[in-house]
């Protein structure tokens, strides 16, 4: 189940509004106009009570592989699995969002820390390519990442393994 914290904000501030929206799964309401330090706040206060951001030492749900985020080490059925400091920020970025297409200017972004669209995608496309083979993302190992045409990649998962 998704766990994504949800805070609302709306002109609307009536009490049946805001129960409405509480009753319908937001973690928190905040009427508009919005002051930028009580949304930051009120942003930061639902991340530590649903634990988005805390560190978490083994990513789940990536059976048959074993992620330990704080090591930066893979393992497949036991076996560890060599993959540089970017490749393993890769291959955890696509199991946190596993199921989900992302364009290679959120990959970019997210992994590289580039902005900039006139970049070339060949890095993506490459680091893709080692992250396949290095990981052997296929339908034996229940794992499949798949492009995209013109947009980016999804990591879905086949339920083989």
């Amino acid at each position: 189940h998704d766990t994504t914290p949800v805070l609302v904000t709306t002109v609307k501030n009536e009490e049946h509004d805001i129960v409405l929206a509480l009753e319908s799964g937001a973690d928190d309401y905040l009427a508009k106009p919005v002051r930028r330090g009580e949304l930051i706040a009120r942003a930061q206060a639902i991340c530590r009570r649903s634990g988005v951001g805390r560190p978490e030492s083994e990513l789940r749900a990536t059976q048959p592989f074993v992620m330990n985020v704080e090591q930066k080490q893979a393992s497949l059925r036991g076996e560890k699995i060599s993959l540089t400091d970017r490749e393993f920020d890769l291959a955890i970025f696509f199991f946190r969002n596993a199921g989900r297409p992302i364009s290679r200017a959120h990959i970019l972004e997210a992994i590289w820390g580039i902005e900039n669209l006139a970049v070339s995608t060949r890095t993506i496309d490459t680091h893709i390519s080692r992250l396949r083979k290095k990981l052997r993302l296929n339908d034996e190992n229940g794992w499949r990442l798949s492009s995209i045409y013109q947009y980016g990649y999804r990591l879905e998962h086949t339920g083989a393994a």
